[in-house]
């Protein structure tokens, strides 16, 4: 969370690079492993080390993608 501060901004380029691991496959954000989005909206207590992130569609995808994940799970895009 301390590192996050120097790039954690809503509007700011991210990349899914790990998430935890969950009893149904079929439901969780590790189904938008490796995607690209935004920082759609910034969380506050209790939930302060997340963040909502709104992927880029994929292929013929038509439904927004908003989901919370984890900063640590997180990587900025130059």
């Amino acid at each position: 969370m301390r590192n996050a501060g120097n790039w954690l901004a809503v509007r700011r380029r991210v990349r899914l690079i790990d998430a935890p691991g969950t009893v149904d496959p079929a439901f969780g954000i590790q189904r938008y492993l490796g995607r690209t989005g935004v920082v759609w909206r910034l969380c506050k207590e209790p939930f302060a080390d997340h963040c909502y992130v709104f992927f880029d569609p994929v292929g013929g995808e038509r439904v927004a993608k908003i989901e919370m994940a984890e900063l640590r799970d997180l990587d900025p895009l130059p």
